[in-house]
């Protein structure tokens, strides 16, 4: 990992710039959520009219902090924010989160603040994330630098953000729904650190299994393909990117100030780099749960092992249409099937246990299934006498060491959620419906597939050179648009025919 962000993963000290006694402030938010949090550190909060804020010494200024600080929170109002972060700097801090808006999403004096805020960067040694953002959380560091209130779970997802205001939204769900968090980090305007730097800090992180991403637009294509292909490689990355139509993308120049690119450029960046785009939050958390929690896929090949005709029919629609292989089971899986199933199961694929399957009878099901190579999913449809925890402790019995992905499906609502939450906890993800665990499944099969291909760093043989002088010649004429004729020189030095290029034969 890049040892210039050490201050945002392991900081011993954290300093509160604009700190107040009052919590609905943005700077009481964030000293209210480091002293709840638990964090071991020192925490100083820098307050030029207060000697004591929320029971803590404050001091008048950075300048005047006891001892070294390794991170500072400036939540001050734009205008001040660069005085300050020069304060920062004479003190030796190494890192600073810079929550204020109005920089250059707010244009005109906001996106000359900024310009001023990056040019002045490049010289220091302070490396920042921000402006314009929510913040960092490192749960294990029991580190909320955010003035979103609680601490998310630790766990093994690293994620980060171009939009602060769905970060409030994701981590207010996920205390919820049991997800956790290696890192969680709000990029806002990406004044220094952009998504590609987290990218490449993740994949070094120990604590992050599955990389996750929210992202409007790339600051460095180049840099970010090849941080992403690294990424891909070691750890599961799955990106969702906003801004595909011509409205969103509008919507996102005004909303960090960034360009959204072409989406079909991501696109093709995503898919060559061994890495997978998700279509909605909803799939991207859900593909993240298990990829978290279970291995690769080895194949397309599904198993469906169900208590309710319905939810096998429903998994196996998804399943085609996700271009999943749900074939029929092997012989020798069916006669060990047919030794411990009733007479009325059904032993295709899905595997029908029938309404009145006890935990007991998916366990032998499972047991007898076991030593395939394809994935399984597990549905439940609550009955009369059906035990859901009992049913998930089967489930988690029977496939304890398996090497092949098994999710589940536990439809409905209080009857089944304590057998949910204990599949969670075991590490088999549990969905609600047969589509959402189909989704995840698919999404792994095709993150297994294309993490297999070689990867190969692109590194296309141009001639600069060549180029270079064209454009000065074409700049001397005073050439304004360009022709074919004009243009075709620096498309064949990168690999692209030009006009002059062999017909093709046989066309229409």
């Amino acid at each position: 990992m890049d040892p210039s962000l050490t201050a945002f993963f392991e900081p011993a000290s954290v300093a509160v710039l604009g700190a107040s006694d009052d919590p609905s402030k943005v700077g009481g938010s964030v000293l209210a959520n480091l002293k709840a949090g638990g964090f071991a550190g020192r925490i100083v909060p820098v307050n030029a009219r207060r000697a004591l804020v929320q029971g803590l010494p404050a001091v008048a200024s950075i300048r005047e902090a006891p001892g070294p600080v390794d991170m500072a929170v400036v939540a001050v109002p734009a205008p001040a924010v660069l005085a300050v972060l020069k304060d920062c700097v004479a003190h030796g801090v190494r890192g600073a989160v810079v929550l204020a808006a109005g920089f250059r999403e707010a244009g005109g004096e906001g996106a000359a603040r900024e310009a001023e805020l990056r040019a002045w960067l490049a010289d220091q040694p302070l490396r920042l994330l921000g402006p314009n953002c929510l913040g960092w959380i490192r749960p294990t560091r029991r580190l909320n630098l955010t003035f979103a209130p609680g601490m998310p779970r630790a766990g093994p997802l690293g994620f980060f953000s171009h939009s602060g205001a769905l970060c409030t939204a994701i981590l207010d769900w996920s205390r919820e729904h049991g997800i956790g968090f290696s890192l969680f980090a709000s990029l806002g305007n990406q004044a220094d650190l952009t998504e590609t730097e987290l990218i490449e800090a993740l994949v070094d992180d120990p604590e992050t299994r599955v990389i996750l991403g929210y992202v409007e637009g790339v600051a460095d294509g180049r840099r970010f393909f090849e941080a992403l292909r690294r990424a891909a490689a070691a750890k599961p990355c799955v990106l969702m990117k906003a801004g595909r139509s011509a409205e969103g993308a509008r919507a996102v120049s005004s909303h960090t100030g960034a360009l959204a690119g072409s989406d079909a450029a991501f696109q093709a960046a995503v898919v060559q780099a061994g890495a997978i785009r998700a279509e909605t939050l909803e799939d991207l958390f859900d593909l993240a749960r298990a990829l978290a929690a279970q291995p690769l896929p080895a194949s397309r090949r599904v198993v469906f092992v169900t208590n309710g005709g319905g939810l096998g029919i429903l998994a196996t629609d998804a399943a085609r249409n996700a271009a999943l292989d749900v074939a029929p089971l092997a012989p020798a899986a069916r006669e060990r099937l047919a030794r411990v199933l009733p007479p009325g199961a059904a032993l295709g694929n899905p595997v029908d246990l029938v309404g009145d399957a006890t935990a007991a009878r998916y366990g032998a099901a499972l047991g007898a299934l076991a030593g395939g190579a394809a994935a399984h999913l597990v549905l439940l449809a609550p009955q009369a006498a059906t035990d859901a925890l009992g049913v998930a402790r089967a489930v988690l019995g029977a496939t304890r060491g398996w090497r092949v992905p098994v999710l589940a499906v536990f439809a409905g609502g209080g009857r089944v959620r304590p057998g949910a939450q204990s599949l969670e906890d075991g590490g088999v993800p549990c969905y609600p419906f047969p589509e959402r665990a189909v989704r995840a499944l698919a999404g792994m099969v095709t993150l297994a597939e294309r993490r297999a291909l070689p990867r190969e760093a692109f590194a296309p043989a141009v001639d600069r050179a060549r180029v270079r002088a064209h454009v000065d010649r074409l700049a001397a004429a005073g050439a304004a648009p360009l022709g074919l004729a004009e243009g075709a020189p620096p498309l064949e030095a990168y690999g692209v025919p030009g006009p002059g290029a062999p017909a093709v034969e046989g066309g229409a």
